[in-house]
C-alpha cells in the first residue's frame, strides 16, 4: 500500500489506477469522503502520498472484511472468481488451482453454508470442489433404480427440477411411468453434469444459477459427465430416451452425447426427441416426449 502511494497509485477492489487519470473518487472511505477529485489531486506530493496510503489500507482492510465474510457463507470460490476475472494473472493463478482441485474437495465443508444459492460461471467454475464432489459421489456412491430407460431432460431455470417449472410438471405426468420402473428422470445440467431427479433437492443441486450461453468446452464436458453415467450403470437400464434442448446445447453436444449413449447401450435401445424450432418443455415437445415414453411401454 506504501510502496503503490508513492508512486501515487490508488487501490481498487479490482484492481489500481494511477490518480491522475482519477475523474471521481469512486470510493467512501474516510479519506476519499472528505474531498471532491480536484481537491485531491491538488494536495501537496507529500501529504497526497500519505493519504492515498491511508485510503490503500482501507481498500486492503474492507477486502480483508470480504474475504472473511465469503468464508463465513461458504462463497470464498466465487469471490475467487470474480476476483480473478479483474486480472489475466489472477485469472491464470485460479487455473493453477485446477492442480489441486481433488485435494481441495477432500477438505472443503460437505454441509450446506449460510448462503444457499449458488453462482456458477464457465470454465472455472468445472472445478469447484462441491462440483467435483457431486461427480464423485454420483459415480462411486448412487444407485439408480432399475428401470426400463433412462430418460434424460435438459435443465431449466427454476430449481428445484421436482418442486417447479416444467420438469415438475412433466415429472408428475410420468409418475406412474416411474413407479411401474419404466422411466427413471436425470436431469443434464451445468455445472453438476447428470442429477437423478429424486436427488435435485439435495445441496447443492437445488439452488444455483449459471449462464444461459455455455462455452462450448463446458458444454462438452457436461456430455462427456452424462456418457460417463450411462457407462457406470448401463446395467440398471435396458435403454435411454434423450429429450433434446439444440438451441441450449448446441448440435455438437449431442453429437457426443448420442455417440456416447449408443456406444453404452447400442444404437436401437437410445430414442431421440424430433428437434423442434418450440422451446423443449412446450406443450408439444411435451407430448411428443410422452408419445415415446407409453410407446416405449406398450413395448413391456
Amino acid at each position: 500500500y506504501a510502496h503503490y502511494a508513492r508512486d501515487l497509485r490508488y487501490m481498487l477492489s479490482d484492481g489500481v489506477v494511477r490518480v491522475e487519470r482519477l475523474r471521481d473518487l469512486p470510493c467512501s472511505c474516510p479519506v476519499c469522503r472528505r474531498y471532491d477529485v480536484e481537491t485531491f489531486l491538488s494536495l501537496p506530493r507529500e501529504e497526497l502520498e500519505r493519504e492515498i496510503a491511508l485510503h490503500n489500507l482501507y481498500v486492503i482492510r474492507a477486502e480483508l472484511r470480504r474475504i472473511r465474510q465469503a468464508i463465513h457463507e461458504g462463497t470464498l470460490w466465487e469471490l475467487l472468481e470474480l476476483r480473478a476475472r479483474s486480472h489475466p494473472s489472477l485469472l491464470q493463478a485460479l487455473y493453477r488451482l485446477r492442480k489441486y482441485a481433488k485435494l481441495l474437495e477432500r477438505s472443503h465443508p460437505a454441509t450446506k453454508p449460510a448462503v444457499r444459492g449458488r453462482f456458477y460461471y464457465p470454465t472455472t467454475s468445472a472445478w469447484r470442489p462441491e462440483v467435483l464432489r457431486h461427480v464423485r459421489r454420483l459415480l462411486s456412491n448412487y444407485e439408480p433404480p432399475s428401470s426400463k430407460c433412462l430418460l434424460l431432460l435438459p435443465e431449466t431455470e427454476e430449481k428445484p427440477f421436482s418442486r417447479y417449472g416444467p420438469i415438475s410438471i412433466l415429472a408428475s405426468l410420468l409418475r406412474g411411468c416411474v413407479e411401474e420402473g419404466l422411466v427413471h428422470v436425470v436431469v443434464y445440467a451445468f455445472p453438476f453434469g447428470p442429477i437423478p431427479l429424486e436427488l435435485d433437492d439435495v445441496y447443492p443441486l437445488s439452488q444455483y444459477e449459471r449462464p444461459r450461453r455455455l462455452p462450448l468446452d463446458d458444454r462438452l464436458r457436461i456430455a462427456k459427465l452424462v456418457a460417463a453415467y450411462a457407462r457406470r450403470f448401463r446395467g440398471a437400464y435396458e435403454g435411454a430416451i434423450l429429450h433434446r434442448d439444440v438451441r441450449g446445447w448446441g448440435a455438437a453436444f449431442y453429437r457426443l452425447l448420442l455417440r456416447e449413449l449408443c456406444g453404452a447401450f447400442g444404437a436401437e435401445k437410445v430414442s431421440v426427441t424430433p428437434v423442434r424450432a418450440e422451446e423443449p418443455y412446450s406443450s408439444l415437445a411435451v407430448r411428443e416426449l410422452l408419445d415415446e415414453v407409453r410407446r416405449l411401454a406398450s413395448e413391456t
